[in-house]
């Protein structure tokens, strides 16, 4: 078949040849060339006499020969080029100092190569085919990209880092097509997001998606991004049959790092952040509110608020008896604050390879303390992760790896539930009571035997 389609060419270029060389001789008949001095015919052969007739093939990593490939001389800024036929040949005049040649061609890396003299030239160009060389972890195997059919998305493990959150979760919105999440709250501990890979597929049961950390099912919010080494998410029936009923709501597979050949590596990385939520409602003080409650009064001939009381308010004449609070305030700080820090090792031989990672996660809420008090109730959070990858060739055939993961979280907080307190802080009227009393005691109104003070109750 190959022999075929060679004569064919070959055919072809000779009937192509054939018009070419008829319609020269017409246009030399049509117009004669003009006479050419001697000097000029002299220097013209002095040029092509400094001149070498460079020939050579080029093929692909198969031995194949490529057809098209451009070759131009280095420094001649593409003047002097030529392209391989249909059995990858090229012939070429390098002028004398001008002693590279540059080989370009779609999909294949560009190489330049040095004549040195050389007459023939063998030329292999090596694939480049980018993304589509990507290598994508789909299951219990890795694929090309090139080759999937499924619908599969990797997020690069760098931009895991860009959050501020101890959940993976929350990261996860906004990087992938089709992912949907909600954050339901934002206190440390219990900021996970509820997420769905293209939407929600049952009203009866789970819709959350199957987590495999090395093909292990695990909590996505318990990893540190600088354990992952690859983050594929399989969103369609194609990409997640294998698993059957589990993968019904989509796969996300994380492998962590492992050790590579080489001298032992050391990455430091620590990160600290300020935190602080986006809008809190404002409300009236008790003046203002003092005023709107006598303006909706029917009867104004007697004021529920007499200007003597909202004068005092006002000037915080006696704040036991005529308190003005802001319970926002009063039971939040300005700003929380985290630090993420974790240590990567890194390295091996061709026998033993190790990749050892050690993670520390530190979070506060915004709710305050009672400082006079020795223990704290203020919301507190600590994570640490610990990681050790162990690969060790038995024999050639052989290979022995080690996993071992794990973390260790605490939570400190508030004994009542922090949402019912800050309630009582949207709800409270700020000229009840004031937080505290001077005497150090705190009041409270009973309501089925609990706190609606939001100070005490949140302390």
């Amino acid at each position: 078949m190959r022999k075929l389609k060679t004569s064919i060419y070959h055919r072809q270029r000779v009937k192509t040849y054939g018009a070419a060389l008829l319609c020269a001789m017409a246009l030399t008949a049509a117009f004669p060339l003009p006479t050419v001095a001697a000097n000029s015919v002299a220097s013209t052969t002095v040029e092509q006499q400094k001149k070498a007739k460079i020939t050579g093939i080029v093929t692909d990593s198969n031995r194949e020969p490529l057809i098209g490939v451009n070759i131009t001389v280095v420094g001649s800024k593409g003047t002097i080029r030529a392209i391989t036929d249909i059995d990858g040949m090229f012939t070429i005049m390098v002028p004398e100092g001008r002693q590279q040649l540059e080989f370009t061609y779609i999909g294949y890396k560009n190489q330049t190569i040095a004549v040195n003299g050389s007459k023939i030239l063998d030329v292999q160009m090596d694939e480049n085919a980018n993304e589509l060389t990507d290598v994508i972890v789909t299951g219990y195997t890795t694929q090309k990209k090139a080759s999937i059919v499924g619908s599969i998305e990797n997020i690069k493990p760098d931009e895991l880092h860009y959050g501020t959150s101890r959940d993976l979760s929350n990261n996860l919105a906004g990087k992938l097509s089709g992912v949907i999440g909600i954050q339901r709250s934002g206190e440390p501990g219990y900021d996970s997001s509820s997420f769905w890979i293209r939407g929600i597929n049952t009203f009866s049961g789970s819709n959350k998606p199957l987590v495999l950390v090395d093909g292990v099912e695990r909590d996505l919010n318990n990893i540190d991004p600088a354990e992952i080494e690859s983050f594929s998410v399989l969103k369609d029936a194609s990409a997640s049959a294998m698993y059957g009923v589990r993968g019904a709501n989509g796969v996300i597979i994380i492998t962590t790092k492992r050790g590579k050949v080489g001298k032992p590596t050391t990455d430091i990385r620590v990160e600290r952040a300020i935190s602080k939520p986006t809008r809190l409602p404002d409300f009236l003080d008790g003046p203002a509110r003092m005023r709107l409650r006598n303006e909706l009064q029917t009867d104004k001939t007697y004021p529920y608020y007499s200007d003597e009381d909202i004068r005092r308010t006002e000037v915080g004449y006696d704040p036991d008896l005529y308190p003005n609070i802001n319970w926002i305030d009063a039971v939040t700080n300005d700003y929380a604050y985290n630090t993420r820090a974790n240590v990567t090792v890194n390295g091996g031989s061709d026998f033993l390879r190790y990749a050892l990672i050690a993670s520390w996660y530190n979070e506060n809420g915004i709710i305050t303390r009672d400082k006079s008090k020795d223990y704290d109730t203020s919301i507190l959070l600590n994570r640490y992760n610990v990681r050790a990858n162990v690969d060790v060739d038995l024999t050639k055939t052989t290979l022995l790896r080690l996993n071992i993961g794990g973390y260790l979280q605490e939570r400190r907080g508030p004994s009542n539930s922090v949402n019912q307190g800050l309630y009582y802080a949207m709800t409270e009227t700020p000229i009840a009571y004031p937080p505290i009393y001077s005497d150090g005691t705190v009041p409270r109104r009973a309501i089925t035997g609990t706190y609606s003070n939001p100070w005490g109750y949140l302390t």
